[in-house]
């Protein structure tokens, strides 16, 4: 794991070959199997450390090191695409292999068995492959290229919003909620901060207002 934003780089060993990661505003890594959600926590020491021989050591260097918590498996039939997260909830997207699509969230919590919460892709919504947190009560999703657009054309990102259904638990599903889309386009950057974006046909461009 490379961590751009603490400039330190570590790795752990995981029980299966995760598909995504996120990291959370607590440094926690959330990574994604094709069936599992997995909790790494911790970091390497701030500085290099090396022991010598003629002077006490402890017995473990880093008692924090980067390392696996836990792992919860998703809804039976289901497999995660995409991971990702705001200040409170972590967000998942999963499919079936037969076209539907389901966002399933938990609270950022250290506890392992929090039910996960189940929200049902309207029909309206074309296939997604990756999903991004936007703003508040806003994700954003990544459709693949479509059939014949060769030069790529159709790149709005789907914006959907999440509405919980009565009950839409892990345990008990006939009632989830529902990802709504939602009839805006996403917000270009100011031209006061100049950025540039690569896009899922490789190419590199400038986002600007519109």
């Amino acid at each position: 794991l490379f961590h751009l934003g603490r400039r330190w780089r570590s790795d752990c060993e995981l029980p299966l070959a995760p598909r995504r990661a996120w990291v959370d505003t607590h440094n926690r890594v959330w990574c994604v199997s094709a069936d599992q959600l997995l909790l790494c926590d911790g970091a390497p020491l701030p500085l290099p450390y090396v022991p010598q021989e003629d002077r006490f050591e402890p017995e473990t260097l880093n008692p924090r090191a980067l390392a696996l918590s836990w792992q919860q498996a998703l809804p039976v039939g289901w497999e995660a695409l995409a991971i990702t997260g705001d200040d409170q909830q972590l967000y998942l997207l999963l499919h079936d292999h037969n076209g539907r699509q389901r966002i399933a969230s938990r609270p950022l919590s250290k506890q392992a068995d929090l039910p996960l919460r189940l929200y049902e892709l309207e029909p309206e919504i074309p296939f997604v492959i990756d999903l991004q947190w936007a703003a508040p009560g806003r994700l954003a999703a990544l459709a693949p290229t479509e059939a014949g657009d060769t030069d790529f054309r159709q790149r709005d990102c789907p914006v959907l919003s999440l509405h919980p259904g009565t009950d839409s638990e892990l345990e008990n599903d006939a009632e989830a909620g529902t990802a709504r889309l939602v009839r805006e386009r996403y917000p270009m950057l100011s031209l006061a901060v100049p950025r540039f974006a690569s896009c899922a046909d490789g190419q590199l461009r400038y986002q600007a207002e519109r």
